[in-house]
């Protein structure tokens, strides 16, 4: 979405909005963007058109760039319609950025988690400890699998299965037992 449109929509401001318009009608496009005037808002996947639908009947498009644009009202003018289909698109767009950012924030948690597991596994092969290794072993597949529930359901029960080899470890060390 790195148009010349869905970047300008990203950076529309109040001062841009009430440069294109004036200051009434980026007041009232902010309380019809607030009441829910829009129905619908639709961003083609390349962003070079914008469509939007209003409940009052009206439609506007803009394609490849705000000034373009086709709306049905009798406004001859930069009209609300058209300030308040950028405030949708604009939160729409930045919705979908937080999104992505979300998702590939959610992505790198995933792979680190499949890389420590895997650093476990190895570990416990190393000290055979080859039922809590295969448990790992799991773990570390339904990571690559993207399977959260197993994650989510098994991790304790393994990060308990550690913390009681762990504890095991050290009574035998403190007993001098090798």
């Amino acid at each position: 979405m790195g148009s010349n449109l869905t970047g300008a929509i990203i950076n529309a401001d109040e001062t841009f909005l009430t440069t294109l318009s004036n200051k009434g009608i980026y007041n009232r496009a902010l309380k019809e963007y607030e009441s829910s005037i829009v129905k619908n808002i639709e961003i083609d996947d390349n962003g070079e058109s914008v469509k939007a639908e209003f409940t009052d009947g009206v439609n506007i498009i803009m394609t490849g760039s705000i000034q373009n644009y086709k709306c049905t009202c009798p406004s001859r003018t930069a009209c609300k319609h058209l300030v308040t289909a950028i405030i949708a698109a604009r939160e729409k767009l930045r919705e979908n950025d937080n999104q992505n950012q979300n998702e590939n924030e959610n992505e790198a948690d995933i792979e680190s988690y499949i890389t420590a597991v895997h650093g476990i596994k190895s570990a416990l092969a190393n000290i055979d400890e080859s039922k809590l290794s295969g448990f790992a072993l799991e773990l570390e597949k339904a990571g690559k699998e993207r399977n959260l529930a197993v994650i989510a359901d098994e991790t304790p029960a393994f990060m308990n299965d550690l913390q009681t080899l762990v504890e095991n470890l050290k009574a035998k060390e403190s007993e001098g037992v090798n």
